[in-house]
């Protein structure tokens, strides 16, 4: 078997793109992005003043190349597959596998940083004007929750809280706010239990407090009362019927609407659900779960930025490319 490395998985386009969720060109861009931030964590690691073994020293790195590096994480959140699985197709052990993982995973937290949703100014926004001064890349947002199961606590208290009645399983809630026109994310919400109600989860975050008030933003069913909590936004949520309230054919239309407005906000979950570790089983700590969603939603609006603006690149012949101080 040949061995699972960017040189010998680059000729195969396809299935690189299948194996890591970035196609080549954009996992080279990608690559040289984190190579300087790479180079100054391992210099920092190195030369730090509690060190007590001389450069060259101690454990060394079994993957060589930033390339391989990379590649492991990416393999690892497109497939989830187990450490020892990954330990197997590059080569060393699942101790070494994790432990790499959990270096690259703060320098790529570092470099996809999320534009976020932050008011400048709590004054109310009385033109166009300001709000393009206060909010210059924001025009309508959309905004929604993703649910996704976890294993089954074992403490039976956080057995009751994680359990979605919704999903009749354990799951960790995530809220999402995205630009309607680029479908670029803005904002992904730390993880909440299964049990907390999505405009709970809403007011937990105070997302409305920061949403621009002449701002245009579209929810689903779940923010019923949000209009009325925040009558200064410009909320745009489908009228939901109950035992007391039918849900006339003017009110359906209108929910038809939104709907296909609101639909981009699922395309983006999509693509955050491509990387099977945000749609299988949750199976590590759930103290990971929030950097590595925002690893993945940072890289998708990398991908997104660089759709139209990519250059195919040739594929190169691997580099093998270390860092002459390190030895590693």
């Amino acid at each position: 078997m040949k061995q699972f490395n960017f040189n010998t998985l680059s000729k195969i386009p396809s299935k690189f793109y299948r194996y890591t969720g970035l196609n080549v060109g954009e996992f080279l861009i990608l690559t040289e992005k984190v190579r300087p931030l790479w180079e100054k964590f391992e210099r920092k690691r190195l030369f730090r003043p509690n060190r007590q073994r001389a450069i060259g020293g101690g454990r060394k790195y079994h993957i060589k190349s930033i390339e391989d590096k990379i590649l492991l994480v990416f393999a690892f959140y497109r497939l989830y597959l187990t450490y020892d699985f990954l330990g197997f197709l590059f080569g060393f052990d699942s101790t070494n596998a994790g432990r790499l993982i959990k270096r690259i995973e703060p320098i790529l937290s570092k470099k996809f940083k999320l534009p976020s949703i932050k008011r400048l100014s709590s004054k109310p926004i009385s033109n166009l004007k300001q709000l393009r001064e206060i909010c210059p890349d924001i025009d309508e947002i959309i905004g929604d929750v993703t649910e996704q199961e976890i294993l089954r606590p074992k403490d039976k208290i956080k057995r009751k809280e994680y359990y979605s009645g919704k999903k009749k399983r354990h799951t960790l809630k995530t809220q999402l706010f995205i630009k309607r026109k680029t479908g670029e994310i803005l904002e992904v919400s730390p993880p909440a239990p299964g049990s907390i109600h999505d405009y709970t989860l809403f007011k937990m975050t105070k997302t409305g407090e920061r949403l621009p008030r002449d701002n245009p933003c579209y929810l689903d069913k779940g923010y019923q009362g949000a209009k009325k909590d925040y009558p200064d936004l410009k909320l745009f949520i489908p009228k939901k019927g109950n035992r007391w309230y039918k849900v006339s054919e003017k009110d359906k239309l209108q929910n038809k609407l939104f709907n296909k407005i609101r639909i981009k906000v699922e395309h983006a979950i999509l693509k955050c659900k491509r990387f099977k570790i945000l749609k299988q089983i949750y199976r590590h700590s759930l103290k990971d779960y929030y950097p590595r969603f925002q690893i993945i939603a940072g890289v998708i609006n990398f991908q997104l930025r660089n759709k139209e603006n990519l250059i195919p690149l040739p594929i190169p012949a691997f580099i093998n490319k270390e860092i002459t101080f390190s030895k590693v």
